[in-house]
């Protein structure tokens, strides 16, 4: 029997050419990428000068080192009747046609403040006089003892025609300062003179704010 003697294989060299070629696609990108680089640098002051970069100033004052007051902001709930106020309405027609003050039927609250505040009085009415007739208006405050008028005292009004029907919707609003704190009964009282006058629809609110 032959003996066979085993050879270890040896894979023949590549060919020349495939070698050259990668060198050439390596070389390639090398001056691509060189291209690109020197592209850039000659380009980048064109786009610069199409999209110039500001230099803004921030204006004076707008960032400050001051700090608010200690709860100057707060999620603290007022507790109820924290700011006093009361409030009443009518619609019940009623009629006047003499000079004299007289409080208005209904158009009355009291109110209870704690401390100095200024009180805000709110009226409106739908009203209707003769056309020769003025209705005047006032808001009495009284703490018992003592009555004041608030301002800015007497207002008048001249609505239109009884004959005519032409009734006006209308609003007032007084306002004292300084109100000792107590308790006060706010009151709209009218008059009217030259004829006859009317209201219907009223409502009178009453705040007190802190002084």
């Amino acid at each position: 029997m032959r003996n066979i003697r085993s050879m270890n294989y040896v894979p023949p060299p590549p060919p020349g050419g495939v070698k050259s070629s990668m060198k050439g696609i390596a070389l390639a990108i090398v001056v691509a990428y060189l291209l690109s680089v020197i592209t850039m640098i000659i380009i980048a002051p064109y786009v610069l000068s199409l999209f110039p970069i500001k230099n803004q100033q921030i204006a004076d004052g707008a960032v400050t080192t001051d700090k608010l007051a200690d709860e100057a902001v707060t999620n603290l709930i007022l507790s109820a009747y924290a700011i006093p106020y009361n409030s009443t309405s009518g619609t019940i027609q009623i009629n006047k046609s003499t000079l004299a003050w007289e409080d208005i039927d209904g158009m009355s609250v009291t109110i209870n403040i704690k401390r100095t505040s200024h009180l805000i009085i709110l009226f409106s009415t739908s009203a209707v006089a003769d056309v020769d007739a003025s209705i005047r208006w006032r808001a009495s405050i009284w703490n018992g003892t003592t009555e004041i008028y608030a301002q800015p005292g007497e207002l008048y009004m001249q609505p239109g025609g009884l004959k005519a029907g032409l009734w006006a919707s209308l609003s007032y609003d007084w306002y004292q300062p300084n109100v000792n704190a107590g308790n006060y009964t706010i009151t709209i009282q009218w008059g009217v003179t030259g004829g006859s006058g009317s209201i219907k629809t009223r409502s009178l609110t009453v705040i007190a704010l802190p002084a």
